[in-house]
């Protein structure tokens, strides 16, 4: 479970957002951010893959595990 050392709260005309800062070990924040990188560059991949589909190009999936 993790802890947290500081909770903002940002008030707007339609709704409220409460964000939590957890205390993190630099291995744990290290850690996140790789997982972050690697779900970023996925999400680009897929866009850039839906992309040239839209435009007419033959390009295989991303999450395709085998060569054509």
């Amino acid at each position: 479970m993790d802890t947290y050392s500081k909770t903002i709260i940002q008030k707007f005309d339609n709704g409220v957002n409460i964000v939590h800062i957890p205390d993190l070990t630099d291995e744990e924040r290290a850690r996140r951010q790789a997982q972050l990188r690697r779900a970023a560059e996925q999400l680009l991949k897929e866009a850039e893959r839906v992309k040239k589909q839209q435009e007419g190009q033959n390009v295989p999936s991303v999450w395709c595990t085998t060569a054509p």
